[in-house]
């Protein structure tokens, strides 16, 4: 009779453990939405200063990117747990972006028009209420 019963414990056991993975993935996300002061290295060791703001509705991302060339939407934008990619226009090319979250830091890499180089950023800090 036993045995029996040892099938439901091991589903109830992976049940419990796809909730918690879900939960701490749920909570890193939550860390997402928002803007983010971010700096791209050039290969000739210039930076780029741009904002990245990353809004979650309905459980779908939607993220904008705000630089020299005005804000524009990211392009296939994926959220995977703490992973971020998508594609942006600078200067008339296509650029893929890949980031990990780090508590309040985003750091990963650009690449696209044959260079590559790195990218992080700093979450903005919120505004302030009016008073």
């Amino acid at each position: 009779m036993t045995a029996l019963f040892r099938p439901k414990r091991i589903v109830s056991w992976i049940a419990c453990l796809a909730f918690y993975v879900g939960l701490c993935l749920a909570q890193q996300n939550s860390q997402l939405p928002g803007k983010w002061n971010m700096v791209s290295l050039t290969p000739d060791g210039d930076q780029i200063a741009w904002t990245l703001s990353i809004a979650n509705g309905d459980g779908k991302y939607s993220a904008t990117v705000d630089g020299n060339d005005g804000p524009s939407a990211a392009k296939d934008l994926k959220v995977e747990g703490s992973k971020v990619h998508f594609r942006t226009t600078y200067q008339d090319e296509d650029y893929d972006i890949d980031l990990k979250l780090d508590g309040d830091k985003l750091a990963g890499t650009w690449s696209g028009n044959g260079n590559s180089g790195e990218t992080r950023g700093t979450k903005a800090a919120a505004a302030s209420a009016a008073k």
